[in-house]
């Protein structure tokens, strides 16, 4: 929650926890596609299983600002990483760190 010390909105998404969650720890519980959307810095942590493996692909990719970033702390295998390559190279999206 330090972003907000920088006077970031905060937005989080995750089938599995309800919003209320979100709210007490102030952030705003929206779905994917409206994240990946609206955020300038998107940060993946969640775990890599069937239903997250490739979540962020060209499709979710293509959903992002040309000026945002993506920052993966989880495991490698929720971003497919040769659609990754392909959007920085051609500008879908501004950059990426990778942990």
């Amino acid at each position: 929650m330090r972003a907000r010390g920088f006077g970031l909105k905060l937005l989080g998404h995750d089938p599995h926890i309800p919003p209320a969650v979100f709210a007490a720890l102030g952030v705003e519980s929206v779905g994917l596609e409206n994240l990946l959307r609206a955020s300038d810095i998107v940060t993946v942590h969640s775990l890599l299983n069937a239903e997250t493996r490739g979540t962020i692909c060209e499709r979710t990719l293509r959903m992002m600002k040309p000026s945002a970033l993506i920052v993966n702390t989880a495991r490698g295998g929720i971003i497919r990483t040769d659609d990754l390559v392909r959007a920085i190279r051609e500008g879908w999206i501004a950059g990426a760190a990778l942990t």
